[in-house]
């Protein structure tokens, strides 16, 4: 059962939210399209809001936030929660981005903390000189504020444990004359995205709502002649949208993660999702990750150079009290 709350969160609902370790967060892009990446939020009991934070090396985020408000947070994947079968929670509200880079832990406290305790790992990036040379990008910050404006709390759902997506043959034509380049990327789009969705149990599948919000639910997949299904009983809005699948360990590490940017259109009386393109996310794939997070630091880099900032530095012994107390 579904069930429609007021734009307050109510108090029965924040251990629930804070025992979550990622939710979706999405945004929307320029060319109108909504997209969702997990993140982690924590949510302030005394101003209702959450705070997210995205560093300068993956600030695609806080571009959408700063070009359209409109936001929605799912919180659908309890894994590491420690709750049996927890309620999927879809907060919609707006949000603000300062392009204000904050590098000290000094006035985000709780958020350091909460991130510590739920990625214990995340500590590692400033462990030693080498790595804080490499990875000081990710200590430059810039800080989301979403305020909620609609709650949206679903029961416990039953999510299967098989993979969504069976293989299925994109079943192209023999004689390919007829089909249009952008019919041959669609094919070939939807063949890697069916690939990388194979890996996950369930998908989260975002469109806007009628008041054009981000609005995402956790769907299961079938596969069609290069497009996927939808399930019947799904509500949405045809249009531009995009489908996300992660996972993380108990402790949010070994992250993986893949987005897929197309359309929900209703064709021969199925609702189903047209491909457009790929998007990589986070991977364990050692070659990958380094190349992710070569130009991580080259994105930093270069949303410096457009400011004609100064490369920030980061106070280092700040975060290593914060990341072990026990030791200061």
């Amino acid at each position: 059962m579904t069930t429609t709350l007021s734009t307050a969160l109510p108090t029965d609902l924040h251990p629930v939210l804070d025992a979550y370790r990622t939710c979706e967060l999405a945004t929307i892009a320029k060319d109108a399209t909504p997209i969702a990446w997990p993140i982690m939020a924590v949510h302030d009991p005394a101003t209702d809001r959450f705070t997210i934070t995205t560093c300068i090396g993956l600030p695609a985020k806080a571009f959408n936030v700063r070009h359209d408000e409109r936001v929605s947070l799912l919180f659908s994947e309890p894994r590491g929660s420690g709750l049996d079968q927890p309620p999927r929670v879809l907060v919609q509200g707006t949000a603000t981005c300062p392009d204000e880079i904050v590098t000290a832990p000094d006035d985000r406290l709780d958020y350091w903390r909460t991130l510590y305790a739920r990625q214990p790992a995340g500590a590692l990036y400033g462990s030693n000189a080498v790595l804080r040379r490499f990875f000081d990008w990710y200590y430059m910050r810039l800080v989301i504020s979403v305020t909620p404006q609609r709650i949206t709390v679903d029961d416990p759902p039953d999510v299967p444990a098989a993979p969504p997506v069976p293989k299925v043959a994109p079943r192209i034509p023999g004689d390919l004359s007829p089909l249009t380049a952008a019919e041959m990327m669609q094919y070939t789009a939807f063949g890697e995205a069916q690939r990388r969705l194979r890996r996950y149990p369930s998908v989260v599948l975002t469109t806007l709502d009628p008041d054009g919000f981000p609005r995402s639910a956790r769907v299961r997949l079938s596969a069609s002649t290069g497009r996927f299904l939808l399930p019947d009983s799904l509500e949405v809005e045809e249009g531009r949208a995009s489908l996300l699948a992660h996972r993380h360990d108990e402790h949010t590490w070994g992250l993986s993660s893949v987005a897929v940017v197309g359309d929900v259109r209703r064709r021969d009386g199925r609702l189903g999702f047209d491909v457009r393109r790929v998007i990589p996310g986070a991977s364990q794939n050692p070659v990958t990750l380094v190349a992710m997070m070569r130009e991580a630091r080259a994105t930093a880099g270069r949303y410096l150079d457009r400011r004609g900032l100064q490369r920030p530095t980061v106070p280092w012994q700040a975060y290593a009290l914060l990341a072990h107390p026990r030791r200061s």
